[in-house]
């Protein structure tokens, strides 16, 4: 009885590792410590992880890898990771090969590096001060958004009834 019980173990345990390799239910292991610093080199038009051992980027809100010479997304800098075919990656990130991405990071980030306080390229960290950032940007944006309806919306109700209309 045990015997039998060791050797199902052993079956359903290797049909799950083949299923999962299959799928792609398991990408890489990468491991950044911290948050990363991303920049985004104009002639680019995404943006690159400096910093990290790996040629991580950012497109659309999306993260992609490069690993093992096989290309990775996620929703997070820090996976998990998918498999993705490389006719599956976007257009702005198939349009450059590996090298010439990592020499425009590296020669970007120089000038980072060098001039971080009046770097005027884009550039983020992922981190919880970040994402507070944006949103008390998104919300000041919505604000003022509201304020500019809001100032629209009583010049119309001063043109209808300040004398502007016919009969008046």
């Amino acid at each position: 009885m045990k015997r039998y019980y060791w050797t199902l173990l052993a079956v359903v345990m290797v049909t799950f590792s083949l299923a999962s390799a299959a799928f792609g239910a398991t990408g890489p292991r990468i491991v950044v410590s911290g948050h990363p610093e991303f920049i985004m080199p104009p002639s680019l038009g995404f943006y690159v992880a400096v910093g990290t051992p790996y040629d991580l980027y950012r497109v659309n809100n999306n993260y992609y890898v490069f690993y093992d010479n096989a290309w990775y997304r996620g929703a997070y800098y820090n996976g998990p990771w998918r498999a993705v075919n490389y006719k599956q990656l976007p257009q702005n990130l198939r349009r450059h090969n590996q090298e010439q991405i990592r020499a425009i990071r590296d020669e970007e980030y120089r000038h980072y590096r060098d001039n971080r306080d009046g770097y005027r390229g884009k550039h983020f960290k992922p981190d919880k001060a970040w994402k507070e950032q944006r949103k008390a940007d998104n919300k000041q944006a919505k604000q003022e958004q509201k304020q500019w309806k809001d100032e629209r919306h009583d010049d119309q109700k001063d043109r209808t009834q300040g004398g502007h209309g016919r009969g008046n």
